[in-house]
Protein backbone atom coordinates (compact mmCIF):
# COMPACT_ATOMS: atom_id res chain seq x y z
CA UNK A 1 0.00 0.00 0.00
CA UNK A 2 1.36 3.59 -1.30
CA UNK A 3 0.09 6.65 0.33
CA UNK A 4 2.25 8.95 -2.37
CA UNK A 5 -0.60 9.85 -4.26
CA UNK A 6 -3.10 10.86 -1.31
CA UNK A 7 -0.22 12.64 -0.37
CA UNK A 8 0.65 14.89 -3.17
CA UNK A 9 -3.30 15.29 -3.30
CA UNK A 10 -3.95 15.96 0.30
CA UNK A 11 -0.80 17.31 1.49
CA UNK A 12 -1.84 17.94 4.98
CA UNK A 13 -2.59 14.41 5.86
CA UNK A 14 1.27 13.46 5.57
CA UNK A 15 1.76 13.86 9.53
CA UNK A 16 -0.96 11.22 9.99
CA UNK A 17 0.57 8.99 7.56
CA UNK A 18 4.17 9.13 8.46
CA UNK A 19 2.47 8.59 12.46
CA UNK A 20 1.38 4.84 10.70
CA UNK A 21 3.78 2.42 12.39
CA UNK A 22 2.59 -0.51 10.83
CA UNK A 23 0.63 -1.37 7.29
CA UNK A 24 -0.72 -5.14 7.81
CA UNK A 25 -1.88 -7.34 5.34
CA UNK A 26 -4.22 -9.28 6.66
CA UNK A 27 -7.23 -12.26 5.41
CA UNK A 28 -9.14 -11.57 8.82
CA UNK A 29 -10.61 -8.35 7.74
CA UNK A 30 -12.97 -7.96 4.83
CA UNK A 31 -11.28 -4.33 3.34
CA UNK A 32 -9.47 -2.17 5.42
CA UNK A 33 -9.20 -0.85 8.96
CA UNK A 34 -6.91 1.85 11.48
CA UNK A 35 -6.23 0.83 15.21
CA UNK A 36 -7.77 3.21 17.74
CA UNK A 37 -4.38 4.89 18.25
CA UNK A 38 -4.03 5.43 15.13
CA UNK A 39 -0.61 3.27 14.49
CA UNK A 40 -1.28 0.64 12.79
CA UNK A 41 -3.56 0.24 9.19
CA UNK A 42 -4.51 -3.51 8.18
CA UNK A 43 -5.59 -4.07 5.03
CA UNK A 44 -7.21 -7.63 3.39
CA UNK A 45 -4.68 -7.83 -0.04
CA UNK A 46 -8.02 -9.38 -1.85
CA UNK A 47 -10.04 -6.37 -1.71
CA UNK A 48 -7.29 -3.95 -2.30
CA UNK A 49 -6.02 -5.84 -5.63
CA UNK A 50 -10.23 -5.66 -6.56
CA UNK A 51 -9.58 -1.88 -6.57
CA UNK A 52 -8.94 1.15 -8.94
CA UNK A 53 -6.42 3.64 -8.38
CA UNK A 54 -8.73 5.75 -7.38
CA UNK A 55 -10.81 3.86 -5.00
CA UNK A 56 -7.07 3.20 -3.60
CA UNK A 57 -7.13 6.91 -2.88
CA UNK A 58 -10.47 7.27 -1.82
CA UNK A 59 -10.10 3.89 0.78
CA UNK A 60 -6.84 4.97 1.89
CA UNK A 61 -8.57 8.88 2.70
CA UNK A 62 -11.70 7.22 4.55
CA UNK A 63 -9.19 5.14 6.92
CA UNK A 64 -7.16 8.74 7.51
CA UNK A 65 -10.38 10.78 8.22
CA UNK A 66 -10.88 8.64 11.21
CA UNK A 67 -7.89 9.66 12.68
CA UNK A 68 -7.96 12.79 12.17
CA UNK A 69 -12.11 13.00 13.11
CA UNK A 70 -10.80 11.12 16.66
CA UNK A 71 -13.42 8.50 16.15
CA UNK A 72 -12.12 6.44 18.59
CA UNK A 73 -12.18 9.39 21.34
CA UNK A 74 -15.75 10.53 20.11
CA UNK A 75 -17.57 7.21 20.63
CA UNK A 76 -17.42 7.30 24.15
CA UNK A 77 -20.19 5.16 25.39
CA UNK A 78 -21.45 3.84 22.02
CA UNK A 79 -21.87 0.62 20.58
CA UNK A 80 -18.95 -0.06 18.40
CA UNK A 81 -20.56 -1.37 15.33
CA UNK A 82 -23.24 1.35 15.20
CA UNK A 83 -20.85 3.99 15.66
CA UNK A 84 -18.50 2.96 13.33
CA UNK A 85 -21.22 3.18 10.59
CA UNK A 86 -22.34 6.30 12.23
CA UNK A 87 -18.72 7.63 11.28
CA UNK A 88 -18.16 5.64 7.94
CA UNK A 89 -21.42 7.62 7.02
CA UNK A 90 -20.15 11.17 7.36
CA UNK A 91 -16.85 10.55 6.32
CA UNK A 92 -18.03 9.29 2.87
CA UNK A 93 -19.93 11.99 2.24
CA UNK A 94 -16.92 14.07 2.66
CA UNK A 95 -15.22 12.05 0.51
CA UNK A 96 -17.53 11.65 -2.37
CA UNK A 97 -18.08 15.89 -1.65
CA UNK A 98 -14.61 16.74 -2.70
CA UNK A 99 -14.91 14.20 -5.70
CA UNK A 100 -13.01 11.51 -4.55
CA UNK A 101 -14.06 7.46 -5.55
CA UNK A 102 -15.60 4.94 -3.16
CA UNK A 103 -15.29 1.45 -4.08
CA UNK A 104 -18.91 0.30 -5.31
CA UNK A 105 -20.41 -1.19 -2.41
CA UNK A 106 -19.02 1.69 -0.12
CA UNK A 107 -21.83 3.31 2.29
CA UNK A 108 -23.74 6.02 0.28
CA UNK A 109 -22.74 8.68 3.17
CA UNK A 110 -24.76 11.34 5.02
CA UNK A 111 -23.96 15.06 5.01
CA UNK A 112 -24.07 15.43 9.38
CA UNK A 113 -21.87 14.64 12.03
CA UNK A 114 -21.28 11.01 13.31
CA UNK A 115 -23.09 11.97 16.55
CA UNK A 116 -26.23 13.04 15.05
CA UNK A 117 -26.54 10.49 12.26
CA UNK A 118 -25.50 7.98 14.92
CA UNK A 119 -28.64 9.07 16.90
CA UNK A 120 -30.89 8.64 13.53
CA UNK A 121 -29.42 5.09 13.13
Amino acid sequence: MNFQSLIWQEPWLTPVILNLQHIVKTEEIPTTAVTPNGKTLYYNPHFWRGLSKKEKIGVQLHEMLHIVNLHIKRREHRNFEKWNIACDLAINYQIASSGYVLPKNALEGENDTAEHIYEKL
